[in-house]
């Protein structure tokens, strides 16, 4: 904007001269997208239970009141 006064005044020609402000400042920068999730972790295998006990063998003693003879004839006929 300009004003200009001429007239009688002392000095002559009055200028005054008024300079707009300046703009504003240019709006904010969009905020970045997300990044992608990681991928999740698989489970662990479950555990394979052990083979299962095994029963000893059953022991048989020899009979009460058995002879030992029979054992004895046995041998001897086999070598003879």
């Amino acid at each position: 904007m300009t004003i200009r006064f001429s007239g009688p005044q002392a000095g002559g020609v009055f200028r005054m001269i008024n300079n707009g402000g300046g703009g504003g400042g240019g709006a904010q920068g969009a905020q970045g997208a997300q990044g992608p999730q990681g991928f999740q972790g698989t489970q662990g295998s479950q555990g394979t239970n052990g083979a299962p006990d095994t029963t000893g063998a059953q022991y048989t003693g020899a009979k009460a009141g058995g002879s030992p003879l029979g054992s004895i004839v046995v041998l001897t006929s086999w070598l003879a």
